[in-house]
C-alpha cells in the first residue's frame, strides 16, 4: 500500500510521537536557553565559545541562516525559530551562560571532533524537513482527473476504449455520478460504458485511496464510422457532493487526412460573420474544397495541400445562425465538402462557436419566461452546461411571484402552471440550462442587457421561417422598449413586417412575418440594447 495513504490515516500516537520528534529536534539547536546551547557549552566549554573568534562566527552564521529562512518563507516555526534564535543570541538583555560542572576537565581534539560528527550526522537524519508538518488542503476535493488522458485517437470502423480510473483526490471516500457525452457530430452518438448499458453516466460508491475503481468508455464501431474522421471531444462530468468537474478529451482520427477542430472559430458579427477552420493533410494528397450552401462563400482559396490548411468562410447577414442546431443549441455551419485527388470525398458539418441562444440578465436578475414552465432548470458557471443526474429539487410557487438565489449547480422545477412571476438572482456569468430528467434540453448563454425574452427563438439566435409566423417580444422592464426593424431582402413587395413601435413594460408584443406562400425564406433573430430592440430579418430566396 501506499505510504502517503498510511501517512494519512496514522494512529493519534503515531502522531503525537512524530510532533514530539520535531519539537526534541528543535531543542538541540544552539539556541540561547535551549538544551542543544547547554550541550554546546558542554563540547567546546565556555571559555572557548565565549572568544571572540567563536562569537564572530556565530554571530556571522546566524544572521546568514535567518536571511536565508526569510528568503525562502518556508515552514512558519522556522521563521519563529530564526527569529527567536537572533534575538536571544544578541539581546542586550543578559542570559545567563549554562552551569559547567567542571570546567577544567575538557574534552580533547579528537573525542571533540567525535561528538560533534555524532550529533551533526543525528541532527542532519533526524531533520523534520522545510515543511516540518503541513495540512492537507484537498483533502475533500471529488474525482482526482489529473491522470485522465487529454487525447485519444480512433480508427474508422474500430471499437475504442478510453480506461478512466477513478480515484479520490483528497482523503475522504467519494461516491457520486460520472456523466459523458460526445461533442462535436451533427448528431448526438451514445458514449457507451462497462458500467451502464443505456444512459450516458455511470454511479461511483465508497471508492477511497486504496480502493479505486475503472470504467472503461466505449467509442463503437458504429460511431466511429458516423465520426468518418472528423475531430470531436468527449466532456467527462464528475458529481461528487460539493464538487463539480469537467474534464475534456479530443478524439484525433488515426488518419492522415482529417478536419483538426470539431467547432468553426467565428469572428466578425452576426450581420457580417466570418468563420474558420483546419483541416490537416498528413500525406502528399491534394484536394479542392466547395460549400454547398448560398449563404456560405469560401474567401481564402479551395486547394488543400500537405499541412495544416485553414478554411475560412465570409457569410452573408446571418449566416451563422441560419443552419440547423445540434443537441446544445449551437448552430451548425455549412457543409464542408473534399474532393480528394485520389477520387475519395470527404464532408462534414459541425457547430459554430458561441452560437448559442442568450438571455439577458440585469443587475444579476433574469426574469424567467413563462415558456419554462414545467422544466427543470438551473445554473452551471464552471463547467460546460450539463444536467446532474439527480432528480430531486425544489418547487416554485407557481401561484405567487418569487424569486431565487441560485449558486453554481443550483436548480429549481417550474411547475406547469407557471405564468411568468418569477425571476432569478445569479451571477452575470455562465449558462442557464433546462433538464429532463438528466438530459440538457436546451441551454442559454447568460448576458448583460435589457431583458427582453423572444418567442421562439431567444435573444441573439436565428430561427428559420418558410411561412407567414408570428414572433412574440416579451419587455420585462419597467419602462417601455423602443421597436426597430432591420431587413435585408430582395427588393420587391411580396413580403412585409407588422410591427408595434414599442412594447409597453411588463407586457408583450407580437411582430408578424408575412412571406410568400413558397419559394422564400427567412432568418429571423433579436438583438436588445439600450438604444431599444433591433429585429433582424434576412430573406432570400429558398436555395436548391
Amino acid at each position: 500500500e501506499s505510504l502517503d495513504v498510511k501517512l494519512q490515516w496514522l494512529d493519534p500516537i503515531a502522531i503525537a510521537g512524530l510532533g514530539l520528534c520535531t519539537v526534541s529536534w528543535i531543542m538541540m539547536l544552539p539556541i540561547p536557553g535551549f538544551p542543544g546551547d547547554h550541550l554546546l557549552h558542554s563540547i567546546l566549554g565556555p571559555d572557548n565559545l565565549l572568544s571572540d573568534d567563536k562569537q564572530t562566527a556565530i554571530f556571522a552564521s546566524t544572521l546568514v541562516i535567518m536571511v536565508l529562512i526569510f528568503a525562502a518563507d518556508p515552514w512558519f516555526p522556522w521563521l519563529v525559530i530564526a527569529t527567536i534564535a537572533v534575538w536571544r543570541r544578541f539581546s542586550p538583555t543578559p542570559i545567563l551562560d549554562p552551569f559547567v560542572v567542571d570546567e577544567s576537565s575538557g574534552l580533547d581534539d579528537i573525542s571533540r571532533n567525535q561528538f560533534v560528527t555524532v550529533i551533526a550526522m543525528v541532527m542532519i537524519l533526524a531533520f523534520p524537513g522545510v515543511n516540518g508538518s503541513y495540512s492537507v488542503t484537498e483533502w475533500d476535493e471529488g474525482i482526482e482527473t489529473s491522470q485522465w488522458p487529454s487525447e485519444v485517437v480512433y480508427t474508422v470502423g474500430e471499437e475504442t476504449i478510453i480506461p478512466l480510473a477513478i480515484a479520490p483526490e483528497g482523503v475522504v471516500p467519494v461516491s457520486g455520478w460520472i456523466q459523458f457525452r460526445i461533442e462535436g457530430p451533427v448528431s448526438q452518438l451514445g458514449l457507451s460504458s462497462d458500467c451502464s448499458d443505456t444512459e450516458q453516466a455511470c454511479r461511483v460508491d465508497g471508492i477511497t485511496q486504496s480502493e479505486n475503481s475503472m470504467i472503461n468508455l466505449i467509442l463503437t464501431e458504429e460511431n466511429s464510422l458516423i465520426l468518418d474522421n472528423m475531430t470531436a471531444s468527449i466532456r467527462v462530468f464528475t458529481e461528487i457532493t460539493g464538487h463539480y468537474d469537467e474534464h475534456v478529451i479530443a478524439l484525433i482520427p488515426n488518419h492522415t487526412r482529417y478536419q483538426a477542430n470539431y467547432l468553426w472559430d467565428f469572428s466578425g458579427t452576426l450581420q457580417d460573420p466570418q468563420i474558420c477552420t483546419v483541416v490537416t493533410v498528413g500525406d502528399d494528397s491534394t484536394g479542392n474544397v466547395s460549400v454547398a450552401n448560398p449563404r456560405w462563400s469560401i474567401i481564402n482559396g479551395t486547394t488543400l495541400s500537405k499541412g495544416n490548411n485553414y478554411i475560412c468562410l465570409e457569410g452573408v447577414n446571418g449566416a451563422s445562425i441560419s443552419g440547423p442546431i445540434d443537441y446544445l443549441g449551437r448552430h451548425l455551419g455549412p457543409l464542408l465538402q473534399i474532393t480528394w485527388d485520389d477520387g475519395n470525398s470527404s464532408s462534414w458539418q459541425t457547430p459554430i462557436v458561441n452560437s448559442s441562444p442568450v438571455i439577458n440578465s440585469k443587475d444579476g436578475i433574469i426574469s424567467i419566461p413563462r415558456e419554462f414552465s414545467g422544466s427543470t432548470i438551473g445554473y452551471v458557471e464552471s463547467t460546460s452546461p450539463f444536467c446532474p443526474s439527480q432528480s430531486d429539487f425544489p418547487v416554485v410557487d407557481s401561484d405567487t411571484s418569487w424569486n431565487r438565489t441560485l449558486g453554481d449547480y443550483s436548480f429549481i422545477q417550474i411547475p406547469g402552471t407557471y405564468s411568468g412571476n418569477g425571476s432569478l438572482l445569479l451571477k452575470e456569468d455562465g449558462w442557464l440550462v433546462t433538464c429532463e430528467d438528466y438530459t440538457l434540453t436546451s441551454s442559454f448563454k447568460i448576458s448583460n442587457g435589457p431583458q427582453i425574452w423572444v418567442s421562439p427563438g431567444a435573444l441573439y439566435n436565428g430561427v428559420k421561417y418558410t411561412t407567414t409566423s408570428v414572433i412574440e417580444i416579451t419587455n420585462f422592464q419597467n419602462e417601455a422598449e423602443l421597436i426597430t426593424i432591420s431587413i435585408s431582402a430582395p427588393p420587391g413587395e411580396t413580403w412585409s413586417i407588422d410591427s408595434p413601435e414599442s412594447i409597453m413594460s411588463n407586457s408583450s408584443a407580437n411582430v408578424t412575418l408575412n412571406l410568400p406562400e413558397s419559394g422564400y425564406e427567412a432568418v429571423v433573430w433579436v438583438i436588445p440594447d439600450d438604444s431599444g430592440t433591433t429585429l433582424f430579418t434576412d430573406i432570400r430566396e429558398v436555395w436548391k
